[in-house]
């Protein structure tokens, strides 16, 4: 878990800055905040769990535990003011005004006018259970 934490917080800290660098310099602005080492931190924890979980856990069940500590840390970011992929894509297209992405429409379907905490937090799980999920799957595969 330690590991994890410390790769997703090297990762995420770089992506954040070359992300925003990257904006800022073809467009002449950025996002107002996007996904970085906050987030990577619990990610990438969240990943060295799963993995520890996929090693002991039956072949058979070992993508549903190793997606589950992601899942549930997917949907704790936003409740703590993080923002997974989505709440991401979300401030980017605010950040751009003739953007067509419109993620209203999921914020819909769970109640909300808008992409609203309910549906950050429902696309975040699912976002953190396919990450650490496939992370576990795929080195456990290279073990064989």
């Amino acid at each position: 878990m330690g590991g994890g934490g410390l790769a997703g917080l090297l990762l995420g800290g770089a992506g954040e800055v070359f992300g925003l660098d990257a904006f800022t310099l073809l467009f002449g602005r950025a996002p107002a905040d996007m996904t970085g080492a906050f987030e990577g931190v619990l990610i990438g924890a969240a990943a060295g769990l799963a993995i520890a979980l996929a090693r002991r856990a039956s072949p058979a069940y070992a993508p549903w535990f190793a997606g589950l500590p992601g899942a549930v840390i997917g949907a704790i970011v936003p409740m703590l003011g993080g923002r997974m992929l989505g709440g991401s894509l979300a401030a980017l297209a605010a950040s751009f005004p003739a953007s067509r992405m419109d993620l209203s429409r999921l914020g819909e379907l769970t109640g909300e006018p808008g992409f609203g905490p309910i549906a950050q937090s429902l696309t975040g799980a699912l976002e953190g259970a396919l990450f650490t999920g496939g992370v576990a799957l795929a080195l456990r595969l290279t073990r064989r």
